[in-house]
């Protein structure tokens, strides 16, 4: 081991000269990412807040086809109308393009976002 990378060793490990030796030996000699678990005392609380819903508004922008195709949509009596609120979109066809928003997970109304 060359001189030079066994003092940068040795000062990566904390075992540099300075107020941690004692008789020799480092104070704490592991890195401390390896040194034990801190007590439960010691240990910052967590945040046992529940999380907050994310979901917002999103708005999809296809035909009404496509709409059906990704299930989004489904047919109704040769229209499509939207899944979970069944709201009437207009004729099934790849020529009418509707704005779709989901107000939650799965659920769909006709129009756009607020």
């Amino acid at each position: 081991m060359t001189p030079r990378l066994s003092v940068a060793l040795l000062l990566w490990l904390g075992l540099g000269c300075g107020p941690g030796l004692e008789e020799g030996r480092a104070k704490d000699a592991s890195p401390p990412d390896l040194r034990p678990d801190r007590s439960a005392a010691e240990r910052p609380a967590r945040d046992q807040t529940p999380p907050v819903d994310a979901w917002a508004c999103r708005e999809h922008f296809a035909t009404n086809y496509d709409h059906v195709a990704q299930g989004r949509a489904t047919i109704c009596g040769g229209h499509a109308c939207a899944v979970g609120s069944g709201d009437d979109l207009g004729l099934y066809n790849t020529a009418v393009g509707t704005y779709l928003r989901e107000t939650r997970k799965g659920y769909f109304e006709l129009g756009r976002c607020p």
